[in-house]
């Protein structure tokens, strides 16, 4: 039965009905996990928009493949392929400490844009904020140094940890 009918009192009746029609509870419930359901996963998570935010990555070579993931300062780590994939999260304090050293980098030095057959990059974006840099692994210059120590650091996070062979 979909519908069961309940006897309301003598001051509840309107318009000379006596009978009030409630859905039955396991149906309640039912829809109300299908509200719950599309109202969760119909948000999705877009860490491309969010406003503060590393992007970092690497391509190139013969196929000119590029490999793309962003951190978010709560620590939420994805891969953006067709659409953003999460992949975990990372600790918190880690987290910061890249966010304090990217932005340090990125207040001290002027964009990079010199990718070579293979590169790596890194996006830092703070509010209306943006520095991109690109660079070729061959290039081995202090800052850029900086820029691959914390790049190796954000890459070795997405990276599953390698198993002992002893």
């Amino acid at each position: 039965m979909l519908f069961k009918t309940a006897k309301s009192g003598p001051n509840h009746t309107y318009g000379g009905s006596s009978a009030v029609i409630t859905p039955h509870p396991i149906h309640s419930l039912f829809i109300g996990l299908v509200l719950l359901t599309v109202t969760c996963c119909s948000s999705k998570i877009s860490p491309s928009h969010a406003p503060t935010r590393i992007e970092f990555g690497h391509g190139g070579g013969f196929a000119g493949i590029e490999y793309r993931y962003t951190l978010l300062p709560d620590g939420r780590l994805f891969e953006s392929k067709s659409e953003n994939v999460f992949l975990k999260r990372i600790d918190l304090r880690i987290a910061k400490q890249l966010f304090n050293n990217i932005e340090s980098i990125s207040t001290s030095m002027l964009a990079i844009n010199e990718p070579g057959n293979t590169y790596s990059y890194l996006l830092y974006v703070d509010g209306e904020n943006k520095a991109r840099y690109v660079w070729n692994s061959d290039n081995r210059s202090t800052l850029r140094t900086n820029l691959q120590i914390n790049h190796n650091v954000l890459i070795a996070l997405i990276s599953p940890p390698s198993k002992n062979r002893n």
